[in-house]
């Protein structure tokens, strides 16, 4: 017989050994569909396929700026800004690279000016 202890330590250990770790998660850059995003806005009407050539060259753009730069954000920036970048439907480079933009630009603010 199970107690309910035993048995919510057995959950708690097979569930924290199929999450990859925070530093884990953030160490490589999300790899997205550049298109996708932009093919679902134009399903939905809104763009003419100039707007959709200039959306995919945004996802290409945003993409090669934080293949460069990736390493230089803090990993739990990376991670919290990952899974936003995710959240309600198609993932896209351009939301990721601002919230990392604002996310750094933030904590620039938070620390306020270097005294020498």
């Amino acid at each position: 017989m199970r107690t309910p202890l035993r048995t919510l330590l057995l959950v708690s250990v097979t569930v924290a050994a199929s999450v990859p770790s925070l530093a884990e998660a953030a160490t490589a850059m999300p790899q997205f569909d550049t298109q996708q995003i932009c093919r679902t806005t134009a399903n939905l009407g809104y763009t003419d396929e100039q707007d959709y050539k200039s959306c995919v060259a945004d996802e290409v753009g945003a993409k090669k700026q934080l293949a460069s730069k990736w390493t230089s954000f803090p990993a739990d920036a990376r991670f919290r800004c990952s899974a936003e970048a995710q959240i309600g439907g198609d993932p896209s480079y351009v939301e990721l690279a601002t919230c990392l933009d604002l996310d750094r630009d933030a904590s620039d603010t938070f620390r306020g000016p270097q005294v020498r």
